[in-house]
């Protein structure tokens, strides 16, 4: 048997490393977005 503790445990980190890369892959995005919006734009009043 495993000690449901531990296992508890490792839930909660592998929630948390889910949190943080949504949050990392939520930046990373936006800042794809924004980057390609500026270009747009640039490109547009060429």
């Amino acid at each position: 048997m495993k000690d449901p503790k531990n296992e508890l445990d490792e839930l909660r980190e592998k929630e948390k490393l889910q949190k943080s890369s949504a949050k990392f892959w939520g930046i990373v995005i936006t800042v794809i977005l924004l980057i390609a919006i500026v270009w747009a734009v640039a490109s547009h009043l060429m």
